[in-house]
């Protein structure tokens, strides 16, 4: 599997909460996968096989959308609760900031980062994302994907050692994620 390869990871084929959509339900950093309580047994046996698992008790499912963590630090939504964001950066070893970003409270489409760079949408405003820059210790570029998409997290896979964005991301929002490797 060619993205396996380029991103140097190992993969499993699962659902989350019985959704195809398994990014915007789970969040997870290197110590572990965050995920909602609609997470079946079989589906966190899945995932256990390749790290730890928080199940959060939460009304909340779609937590990938609404959580932004790598290794450094962790953006939390406000629409969680300061106890449950405790918990899950508890989890992940990192500290943690609660916000929304202007009229947007599902934060975590509006950002896609690794534990070197990230990309946030051009909904998100300078100070936000010097704030979130600081929390999760890296660089940051606002940008689009796919010829225009804001919410970038639909359309990029990140981590450490590479960048995968859809194909008809233009060649203007490519040069912006050239900007994070210097």
């Amino acid at each position: 599997m060619r993205l396996r390869d380029l991103l140097q990871v190992e993969t499993t084929i699962t659902t989350v909460g019985s959704a195809s959509s398994v990014g915007m339900m789970v969040a997870m950093n290197s110590r572990g996968f965050v995920v909602p309580k609609t997470a079946n047994d079989d589906e966190i046996a899945a995932l256990e096989r390749h790290s730890k698992v928080l199940v959060v008790e939460d009304k909340l499912s779609a937590l990938g959308n609404l959580i932004v963590a790598n290794d450094k630090g962790a953006v939390i939504s406000d629409l969680i609760s300061e106890r449950e964001a405790s918990k899950i950066s508890d989890f992940l070893g990192v500290n943690h900031i609660r916000m929304s970003v202007g009229k947007y409270r599902t934060i975590g489409s509006l950002f896609a980062v690794s534990n070197e760079a990230g990309i946030a949408s051009p909904l998100v405003d300078e100070k936000t994302l010097a704030q979130v820059s600081k929390t999760l210790q890296i660089k940051m570029v606002p940008t689009t994907v796919n010829n225009g998409e804001r919410l970038v997290k639909l359309g990029t896979l990140m981590n450490d050692k590479a960048v995968v964005v859809g194909k008809s991301t233009s060649g203007v929002e490519l040069m912006s994620l050239q900007a994070l490797s210097h």
